[in-house]
Parts: structure tokens; sequence; C-alpha cells
């Protein structure tokens, strides 16, 4: 990593960026740290490593919010959740008083057990499609049953 500070990221593999925006949140010692999916695009080592460092700041007195998909990464380094879905805040509190909330084992379950019911519609759910889109569908598809309105 050293051999690569001073260098753009361009050509930079996926990690390897990770890493350098991760140095470069940490270089002015923030007492405030948000990391949205630190360890996307890491191997397990520096996955690892990334983990240890957000303990560590934790353990200096900082505040690390760390936004994740992954439930028992969360697990091992939040000592706070929320669980936020479909825009709303549907839980907030320890680990383990979520598991006892929902009566699961694991966050992936309590997440489950939270969010259940069926996602949102989303805006483009409800946008009739053009029949430009259509016939593009379905020349390049292997779907070849669409409806055309002829009046559009």
């Amino acid at each position: 990593m050293q051999d690569s500070l001073h260098r753009y990221t361009e050509g930079f593999s996926r990690g390897m960026k990770q890493k350098t925006a991760l140095l470069r949140a940490l270089a002015h010692g923030p007492s405030i740290l948000l990391l949205d999916e630190p360890t996307a695009g890491l191997d397990v080592t520096s996955a690892r490593i990334v983990r240890k460092l957000v303990q560590r700041l934790k353990e200096e007195g900082g505040t690390v919010i760390y936004s994740t998909h992954h439930l028992a990464e969360a697990e091992q380094v939040c000592d706070r959740i929320i669980i936020v879905h479909n825009g709303t805040i549907r839980a907030d509190g320890k680990p383990e008083e979520l598991l006892q909330l929902t009566n699961t084992h694991s966050l992936e379950e309590a997440y489950v057990s939270l969010t259940s019911e069926v996602a949102r519609s989303r805006q483009e759910d409800s946008i009739k499609t053009s029949k430009f889109a259509l016939l593009w569908r379905r020349l390049f598809t292997k779907q070849h049953t669409y409806e055309v309105n002829e009046d559009e």
C-alpha cells in the first residue's frame, strides 16, 4: 500500500481503491467516521484489518457509523444496530437486544423477521412501458410475448 500512496487510483483494483479511500478518510484523525460498505471488494485478510481498525477506533472513544448489508459483520463490530427498511427505522438497539426482540439467533434472521412484508413498489413499476421499449426487449431478449397497444 505504501508504494501506491502517491499514485492516481485509476487502474487500481476495487479492493485497492477501497483501501485508498479508507486511508484518505482516516488521514486527518476524525472523531466521527462514516463507513459505507467498508469491506466490499476486500480480500478476507484486508476485511479483518478493517474490522480490527473499527474496533480500535471505538476503544479510543471515536464514533464509527458503519453501513453494511453484511449483518454477520455488523454483529462483530457494532455495539448498536439500526435496521432501516423502506425508509423507516424498524429496530434500534444492541445486537443482543434485537435478537431477543425477534426471538432469533442471528442479525440476519432478526432483519428478515423485522422486514418480512413485501418491499415497497418502485416508481418504475407504475410507469407504462413505451412501445419502443417493448419492441427493444422483444428484439434482444428471449421473451417474445409483449402486448403492444397500437393507439400509442
